[in-house]
C-alpha cells in the first residue's frame, strides 16, 4: 500500500512523489451521508523514472547582486541506473513571484547533463526579488520534481551623474552636484576626492536627495566625484566618475 488519500473534488495530485519506475494500481470510492460507496474498478499505471531533483548552488539564497544577468548554477543530476532513457534537458524558471506566474525566464535549451548553469541573455529588472527553480527531464519527457526555490535580489540602479559634467571647469568653490533620482533609493552617498582612486577624500557624505551643495569651499585643483544609491536592495554600484577642475 502506497497510501490512502482524500480529495474534495474529482481529481487528486499527490503532494509527494510516488515510487519511481514501478507498476501501481489505483481506485476510488465516494463518501457522503449515505456512503461510502463501493470501490471503483482498479486501474494500473507505471510510474516514471525521471532524473534526480536538481540542488541549487549559486547564487546563495536572498543574495543581493549588482549583476543584472547573474549566473544561475545547480548540481549535476543523475539518471537512475534502471532507466532506459537518457538525459533530456533542464528547465529553469525565474519569476518575480513565488507562484512563477508569467516567469521572466522559462528556459529549456540546456540539453547536456553537465552544462549545469544558465546566464540570462538580457538584463533582469533592478530593485526586484526574483525566485528561481530547476527541474530535469529525461528523453521520454519524464521530469523530476522542482528543486527547492531560492531567491536573489537585484540591486537598485546606479545613479546617472548630471552636473558638473566630466572635465568641467568652474570658479565656484561650492558647485552644485546633481544626479538623477534612483527608484527604490532611500538616500545617496557622494564622495569627492583629490584623486581618481578615491583615497584622498574631501567629501564623504550621505544625503537624502539627489543633489548636494558643499557647505565649505572645495580645494583648488582637479577633483573627482562619484555617487551610489542606498536602499533596501542596495547599495548600487558607484556611478561613473567625473572630474571637476576648480580654478
Amino acid at each position: 500500500m502506497v497510501g490512502t488519500y482524500s480529495s474534495a473534488s474529482a481529481t487528486y495530485t499527490p503532494a509527494a512523489d510516488l515510487p519511481a519506475n514501478v507498476p501501481l494500481w489505483w481506485r476510488v470510492q465516494s463518501k457522503g451521508a449515505n456512503g461510502p460507496s463501493a470501490w471503483s474498478a482498479a486501474f494500473s499505471i507505471h510510474t516514471g523514472n525521471p532524473p534526480s531533483i536538481p540542488a541549487l548552488l549559486l547564487p546563495a539564497n536572498n543574495t543581493l547582486t549588482t549583476d543584472y544577468t547573474p549566473r544561475l548554477d545547480w548540481a549535476i543530476v543523475t539518471i537512475p541506473l534502471s532507466s532506459t532513457f537518457t538525459f533530456g534537458h533542464y528547465q529553469i524558471q525565474v519569476a518575480d513571484n513565488a507562484a512563477f506566474t508569467s516567469p521572466a525566464i522559462d528556459d529549456n535549451t540546456i540539453t547536456s547533463i553537465t552544462a549545469h548553469e544558465l546566464t540570462p541573455g538580457s538584463d533582469l529588472n533592478p530593485n526586484k526579488t526574483y525566485y528561481w527553480r530547476v527541474r530535469a527531464y529525461n528523453t521520454h519527457g519524464e521530469y523530476s520534481s522542482w528543486s527547492l526555490v531560492r531567491t536573489f535580489r537585484t540591486a537598485i540602479s546606479t545613479p546617472v551623474l548630471l552636473t558638473p559634467t566630466d572635465g568641467a571647469t568652474t570658479t565656484n568653490r561650492k558647485p552644485i552636484f546633481d544626479w538623477a533620482d534612483v527608484g527604490g533609493a532611500s538616500n545617496y552617498t557622494i564622495q569627492v576626492s583629490r584623486n581618481e582612486t578615491f583615497t584622498s577624500l574631501v567629501v564623504n557624505l550621505t544625503v537624502a536627495t539627489s543633489t548636494y551643495t558643499p557647505t565649505i569651499n572645495l580645494p583648488v585643483g582637479t577633483l573627482y566625484w562619484r555617487v551610489k544609491a542606498n536602499g533596501v536592495n542596495g547599495p548600487s554600484l558607484w556611478a561613473v566618475r567625473f572630474s571637476l577642475v576648480e580654478q
